[in-house]
């Protein structure tokens, strides 16, 4: 795990970091101004994630992991079924 530091919190700003960083703001803006206390709380964490670099945004963040049984592909053959019975 990542020590919490300024180093930390300064470094690798990449467009999703800034994205969630500008999100988080006018989230926060706009819940101060509306006086929404799940909003504010919403656009803190929002900021929280880009400021600590944390969340699922990140690579293989939220992946779901490849079920390598569902790569093998075999061969399938159907019958197809027909009603024969008249009407």
């Amino acid at each position: 795990m990542k020590t919490l530091s300024i180093q930390n919190i300064l470094s690798n700003w990449s467009f999703m970091k800034i994205l969630k960083l500008g999100l988080g703001t006018l989230v926060l803006i706009q819940a101060i101004q509306n006086h929404d206390t799940a909003m504010a709380m919403f656009g803190g964490i929002f900021m929280l994630q880009a400021l600590l670099n944390i969340g699922c945004c990140g690579p293989n963040g939220c992946a779901v992991p490849v079920n390598k049984k569902a790569l093998n592909k075999e061969d399938v053959s159907f019958t197809e079924i027909t009603n024969t019975k008249e009407k």
